[in-house]
């Protein structure tokens, strides 16, 4: 998974990030720094508004957030239809 969109820290503007993982809990996206938990974040994905999220870890190189509210499957399923990319199901 490869999706560009922007990060905000609570207080900080917003950034340029490239997500690599996205679920209806939660996402990872690479940057080299950044906060560290719980601090709270918003994403904002192509065609939706602002998702408030908490940092949930930070290696220095990825950081992994958790969605305050789930995503509906179906808003996953248009994000990934309208990003050209989609999930591998085992």
């Amino acid at each position: 998974l490869r999706i560009k969109a922007k990060l905000r820290y609570s207080g900080g503007q917003p950034f340029t990030v490239l997500v690599t993982d996205l679920s209806i809990a939660c996402f990872r996206c690479e940057l080299t720094s950044g906060a560290r938990p719980p601090a709270m974040c918003w994403l904002t994905l192509p065609g939706l508004g602002s998702l408030q999220s908490e940092v949930a870890w930070n290696n220095g190189c990825q950081v992994g957030c958790a969605f305050s509210n789930l995503l509906d499957q179906a808003v996953l399923d248009h994000i990934l239809a309208i990003t050209g990319n989609s999930l591998m199901m085992p």
